[in-house]
């Protein structure tokens, strides 16, 4: 990708990259929490 036309999509990109890290995180938590619950039972 150019630089030219990467900086016409900045915006698009630091919200794909938002989105990205909210998901990846949100991800995390789920197996973090089932695995307390399997493990606290």
């Amino acid at each position: 990708m150019n630089m030219k036309t990467c900086h016409g999509t900045e915006g698009v990109n630091l919200f794909s990259t938002m989105m990205h890290f909210h998901i990846h995180s949100a991800y995390y938590l789920v197996i973090l929490y089932s695995g307390r619950y399997l493990c606290g039972d």
